[in-house]
């Protein structure tokens, strides 16, 4: 078995995750702004019922994965990432499979989950689930500091790592 070109690539830092991972928010909000144009065009009360609410947060969930996941396995790069010089892959080298984007993207996302699902459910008042939302994203991000090869937990999940990118592929 051979040593895949792109493995021994350093891993991207905590700094530079989390700024790509702004730049990429402000993307997602105009993604998803865009994506919820059509939506007031469904009449009040059909958006008032609990399964018609499900297929929109479904609907705006997908392009939220759509946004991640084309980037992801077209090039590994999303804007921020591009602009911070970093890449994703396999930890193999190869580049990332749809597969690998959901799994990537539903782990890296885990602390929304949490926090649509405890509020959602009203099981917590909204701030007790934005602070638990927060401390589990925290954790998941701030696990490059503890990872002896600087990966997050969605990295180790998704078996992808980030990496810098080299100087031509930005």
């Amino acid at each position: 078995m051979g040593h895949r070109m792109g493995t021994d690539r350093a891993p991207a830092g905590l700094f530079r995750r989390l700024a790509a991972l702004l730049y990429d928010i402000l993307l997602v909000i105009a993604v998803l702004f865009i994506a919820a144009l059509p939506l007031p065009l469904v009449e009040e009360p059909v958006r008032a019922l609990w399964w018609a609410r499900t297929l929109e947060q479904l609907y705006l969930l997908t392009a939220w994965f759509l946004f991640f996941g084309w980037f992801w396995t077209h090039g590994g790069q999303t804007v921020g990432m591009k602009a911070w010089r970093m890449k994703l892959q396999c930890m193999n080298g190869d580049k990332p499979t749809w597969r690998d984007a959901l799994i990537r993207f539903a782990v890296s996302c885990g602390a929304f989950w949490l926090l649509l699902a405890l509020f959602g459910l009203e099981l917590v008042s909204g701030k007790i689930a934005f602070v638990l939302a927060g401390v589990l994203f925290s954790f998941a991000f701030f696990w490059v500091l503890i990872d002896r090869k600087g990966r997050a937990w969605h990295d180790y999940l998704s078996r992808t790592q980030l990496v810098m990118a080299h100087p031509s592929n930005h």
